[in-house]
């Protein structure tokens, strides 16, 4: 009885994500956003030390509960979350990557950023939900010019809790996007590759990391709600995401 009196809310997120940390592999963590109904303007990153993640507005009156956590509303014109660049948050190939939410989307026909690393001229990755309502990973090349893409080809879930997943071999190359895989609630799903012979392969620019939008936090800005987001440097298998 006394063990479960002390199982305080801060003791359960911990443990969460700890067990998360112990999925994906403790050193392949590379952002970890997980809300909390204290948190202010800037927030320590769960899984790198000194990542910090900086709202662009304010948290309040944005942050809800959801089970024994807590979710935070973006309103799909303005907010997002934003981190500095850092060398670990650039997987130029053969580094591999994987992307994880827990997100509730609202149907829009727009593109709705879960994260990315953007800027004219610096982008490197954009992980979102797309115009046509499916799950979608660009990766430009180190001439800022070439993009390839993997495209999910069932429409993601909208308007009710999902968890999102990709991942990437770091193959790079003509046929880079062949290596990216989309998961959906833990399941594989379908997906469709658009590549370019002119690809060769991402590189370390300085655009920050954000959360919620693209382009250094001008456009394509998600719209709904965030319970988690993910960032690994590892090509998780279909168990981890599950």
């Amino acid at each position: 009885v006394a063990a479960v009196l002390q199982d305080t809310a801060l003791q359960q997120r911990r443990r969460f994500i700890s067990d998360v940390l112990e999925t994906v592999g403790r050193g392949n963590a590379r952002a970890f956003y997980l809300p909390s109904l204290i948190e202010g303007l800037t927030v320590a990153d769960e899984g790198t030390v000194g990542r910090v993640w900086t709202h662009i507005n304010t948290p309040n009156g944005r942050l809800s509960k959801l089970g024994k956590g807590a979710v935070l509303s973006f309103n799909g014109t303005s907010d997002y979350l934003s981190c500095p660049d850092a060398a670990g948050l650039s997987f130029a190939e053969p580094a591999t990557m994987s992307f994880f939410s827990i997100a509730n989307v609202v149907d829009t026909a727009t593109n709705r950023s879960l994260f990315t690393k953007s800027n004219t001229g610096e982008t490197e990755y954009v992980w979102n939900i797309g115009t046509a309502d499916q799950l979608k990973l660009f990766l430009q090349d180190t001439l800022g010019v070439v993009t390839i893409t993997r495209t999910a080809d069932p429409t993601a879930p909208q308007g009710s809790w999902a968890s999102y997943g990709t991942s990437y071999d770091g193959s790079g190359g003509a046929t880079a996007a062949d290596g990216a895989s989309h998961y959906v609630n833990g399941s594989l799903v379908a997906s469709t590759s658009v590549n370019s012979g002119a690809y060769t392969l991402m590189s370390d620019k300085p655009a920050a990391g954000i959360i919620g939008a693209q382009n250094a936090g001008t456009s394509n800005f998600f719209n709904g709600t965030i319970a988690m987001v993910l960032l690994v440097a590892a090509n998780l298998s279909a168990a981890q995401h599950a």
